[in-house]
């Protein structure tokens, strides 16, 4: 056994010795990467402990903690005002839809109108005007859930489906 490793090493001599040549320079390499990234740790230590016995270092970082914090309520408050908001949404009017159209044959120009008006669960009101060469209606015709308490004209009845359908609510209408 003792003769096949001399001989091995006898014929592959050259080749460990340039592998272990390569191994130790590389090994010295990593020393001295690691040596100087301990250096610049280490002036770094020393000047943050020096900064760290500065009174006014000292209150500066006190003022920053002070802005993070004073942040830290800003932001508390804002997302209580936005849960707030966000439970008045479905109360508050949105998504108005319109249709014009003419109610008399000898009036042109489209000039009545139909608008509702809902809130997310579907109340509000439909408000219609007619608008004749004499005289000009405006009704008004509540709305509960998408479906409302009075009987509604084709025009109506469009302006408040379009509305459920935005509000993704279903209309019984």
């Amino acid at each position: 056994m003792k003769n096949i490793f001399s001989g091995l090493f006898l014929q592959n001599g050259a080749y460990f010795l340039v592998a272990t040549l390569l191994l130790a320079i590389l090994a010295f390499m990593l020393a001295l990467g690691s040596l100087l990234q301990t250096r610049s740790q280490g002036r770094r230590y020393r000047a943050l402990s020096r900064l760290s016995h500065s009174q006014q270092f000292i209150e500066r970082l006190g003022g920053v903690v002070e802005g993070v914090d004073r942040l830290a309520r800003q932001v508390d408050a804002l997302k209580a005002e936005q849960e707030k908001l966000a439970a008045l949404l479905p109360e508050c009017a949105r998504t108005p839809v319109v249709q014009r159209f003419n109610a008399f044959e000898d009036v042109g120009s489209n000039l009545s109108f139909s608008v509702a008006v809902l809130d997310g669960e579907g109340n509000g009101v439909v408000l219609t005007s007619l608008y004749g060469r004499e005289e000009t209606r405006t009704y008004a015709k509540k709305v509960s859930g998408g479906v409302a308490e009075n009987r509604l004209s084709t025009e109506e009845q469009n302006v408040v489906q379009e509305v459920c359908a935005r509000l993704k609510l279903v209309n019984n209408s």
